[in-house]
């Protein structure tokens, strides 16, 4: 049983044991407590009863968090150190360890001085704080006891330790996330299985893995880039894979189970709950054991088990189920405005509260769009003066000043990937938004007039783009029916257009007449097409050229004339 003696005598246990396996060296299980020792001993001289704590490192993050429960540390563990992020945290009166900008303690402070090891305990008071979104869609800490991370690790263990043995464990999710915390750091911790300190960014970095029997914790959206590419014959398959975060689609599952030889073992909880049920190559999912599920009178999933919070031993989920007789349930969706996005968990409502916070917004709605990859639409009501900048500037300069306040707060895969600007929110006669209307909306074609700008210089005389061609650009519609070709006149249009956004102040303001000289038509512009559009500025002319590897295009100058 994993009470906290009896893992308090694994962490105390020294040998030559793997602990960590990187590329570079492995780390036996002595190194690994002398950075845990020098951790603690770090920690310990500090004052501060509350930490965050951050690292992409595996393996500096296990020694640091093990370090600060044996220093008797409260810990707090952040997705991500965006400055969003950091600020959020100070709520917590928390001080900052790891790869924060500002942390009070870094690796670079632990001084590996190898100090006799003695026995340490983690007490049973120390609580661990992970985040989740809650209905507000602001990301709330859910504090674990050890005895609730310890039990759960138990139950983990009885039912897959057999299949875990103790191979060593590879992931492509984040120590960081609750998931990633229990399946690639704890579980393997207390089986003895190495604990890889290389996460798993892209499918192919499973080819330079040994040739061995190993376990990968995965995620549905890396399983499903990996079930597209069934070139898999010098892959190292895994003895057992997990996935959990998200629903893993049947297609993908049968597909990963024919390539590798195994199934992938789903996984069904939350950071409330824990693990919960799971489910192989199978429509329902069975519950863990000493887990009990029912549902209440709105068909939503009620969770019982040995590792919830002992003050309130149920939790009601945010997920619709049906149970079969058997005891096992089919998930029928979710009754808040929380998705799921490549497994991470996303706040629509956090989303359109950021965006309306923008000074040229009214209002702002995200939806799910559902195609080959699940991502996120904006319909976005503009006030007057967002009006006044989507003419000035255009609409995909509008988006990326949008996106700017995004950036720094919620994750890349939350930024919607598809926009649409209108004049008033599409309301019906009972004043409300329907979800078939804002699909309507961004499932429609854009009209799309300017070119995508890759990059730029500017200076006060020349201007250089790169540019890509939309193949829905507008003046491609039946120019022409054989080939569409970019029409000439276009490429004038914008050859204005961005020497009057560049160099407008040394140009006439109100120009009778533009006048064109040696204009020269090279090469077609094809949709899809990469392009240089370089503008000189010389007096009130500008010389163009739009060029790329074939050579030249287009080349001529625009004259300025105020009389």
């Amino acid at each position: 049983m994993h009470t906290l003696e009896s893992f308090n005598h694994l962490l105390n246990q020294s040998g030559t044991r793997v602990a960590l396996t990187n590329p570079e060296r492995d780390v036996t299980w002595h190194e690994l407590r002398l950075s845990i020792e020098a951790w603690r001993m770090a920690f310990a001289a500090r004052p501060e009863a509350t930490w965050a704590l951050y690292c992409l490192d595996t393996g500096v993050f296990l020694a640091a968090l093990l370090g600060a429960w044996q220093a008797g540390k409260h810990v707090y563990l952040p997705s991500d150190a965006l400055p969003a992020t950091v600020a959020s945290l100070h709520e917590y009166d928390v001080a900052f360890a790891g790869d924060f900008a500002l942390s009070q303690l870094s690796a670079a402070d632990i001084q590996l001085c190898a100090p006799t090891l003695t026995a340490q305990h983690i007490a049973p008071t120390v609580r661990t704080f992970f985040f989740t979104s809650g209905s507000t869609g602001k990301p709330c800490p859910i504090a674990k006891t050890m005895r609730q991370l310890l039990t759960e690790v138990q139950v983990l263990q009885q039912q897959f330790g057999a299949q875990l043995a103790t191979h060593p464990v590879y992931a492509s999710v984040s120590h960081q996330h609750f998931y990633g915390f229990i399946f690639r750091l704890l579980l393997p911790l207390i089986g003895r299985c190495a604990i890889s300190n290389r996460l798993l960014n892209y499918p192919e970095n499973l080819l330079a893995l040994p040739h061995a029997p190993y376990t990968l914790i995965s995620s549905p959206a890396f399983l499903s880039r990996a079930s597209a590419d069934s070139d898999w014959s010098d892959l190292p398959r895994p003895q057992v894979v997990f996935s959990a975060g998200g629903i893993l689609k049947t297609a993908d599952s049968a597909q990963i189970g024919a390539l590798w030889d195994c199934a992938p073992i789903e996984i069904y909880g939350s950071t409330e709950t824990g693990a919960v049920a799971y489910r192989q190559a199978d429509v329902l999912f069975a519950p863990l054991p000493t887990v009990q599920v029912s549902v209440d009178e709105a068909q939503q999933l009620c969770v019982r088990s040995d590792y919830l919070d002992v003050d309130e031993p149920m939790f009601i989920t945010s997920d619709l189920a049906r149970i079969d007789s058997c005891g096992k349930f089919a998930l029928r969706g979710r009754t808040d405005r929380l998705v799921k996005i490549e497994e991470k968990r996303i706040s629509l409502t956090q989303i359109e509260a950021l965006l309306q916070n923008h000074e040229l917004i009214d209002d702002a709605q995200i939806t799910v769009l559902e195609s080959a990859r699940t991502t996120l639409g904006a319909v976005l009501c503009l006030n007057a003066a967002g009006a006044t900048r989507l003419a000035s500037i255009g609409r995909r300069a509008l988006i990326d000043e949008f996106k700017l306040p995004l950036k720094n707060t919620i994750e890349r895969i939350a930024i919607p990937k598809r926009w649409r600007f209108v004049a008033q929110m599409p309301l019906n006669s009972q004043g409300k938004l329907e979800q078939k209307t804002l699909l309507q909306l961004l499932n429609a074609p854009e009209i799309c007039t300017l070119p995508q700008i890759v990059s730029q210089i500017i200076d006060e005389a020349c201007a250089q783009l790169d540019l890509v061609i939309p193949v829905d650009l507008q003046y491609f519609q039946g120019h022409f029916a054989e080939q569409a070709i970019l029409p000439g006149v276009v490429q004038i249009e914008w050859a204005q257009r961005y020497s009057q956004l560049f160099f407008g102040a040394q140009l006439p303001d109100a120009p009778l007449t533009i006048e064109l000289k040696k204009l020269k038509f090279k090469k077609i512009i094809s949709p899809a097409a990469q392009v240089r559009l370089q503008l000189t500025l010389n007096n009130q002319k500008v010389d163009f050229s739009y060029t790329s590897d074939l050579g030249t295009h287009a080349s001529g100058t625009l004259i300025w004339s105020d009389a």
